[in-house]
């Protein structure tokens, strides 16, 4: 007789389909959505608005985040890129009417931490994310309606 001191090749083959069939359909969830996804759209545009606001403070001058409702973009502060919207995302802005007009509206952020204020709103069916600039401290808070 023989003793049985660890598992057979059949078994470990078993074993390895087992998770790799689990981390196929699981593997998604955990890598943080898709790029048209509203939550990674709102998340995408808090972080862009939290270094805006950096950025402000360490040059020690304003900086805008500028919306572009006919072009359903956005740009930030200093870069030249143009962040594009998904189309299956609406969009609205609560601002200061002196930061809107009908086809654009920014937020900006000044050098002491503070900012003009708004509400960036998106929705997608039935979730909307909004994105918030405090106008007192600048601090942009997100939440899920």
């Amino acid at each position: 007789m023989y003793s049985r001191n660890g598992f057979t090749l059949i078994e470990l083959l078993t074993v390895i389909m087992i998770l790799s069939l689990v981390l196929t359909l699981a593997g998604p969830a955990y890598k943080g959505g898709r790029k048209d996804d509203i939550n990674v759209v709102a998340r995408k545009l808090a972080a862009d608005m939290r270094y805006a606001r950096s950025l402000a403070i360490s040059k020690g001058k304003k900086q805008p985040i500028e919306f572009d409702f006919n072009g359903r973009h956005y740009r930030v502060a200093d870069r030249t890129e143009k962040i594009t919207l998904p189309g299956d995302i609406d969009l609205s802005l609560t601002l200061d009417m002196a930061d809107i007009t009908v086809q654009q509206g920014r937020i900006i952020f000044y050098p002491d931490g503070s900012s003009s204020g708004g509400i960036v709103a998106m929705s997608k069916g039935n979730t909307v994310m909004t994105v918030t600039a405090g106008w007192f401290n600048g601090k942009i808070q997100l939440a899920r309606k």
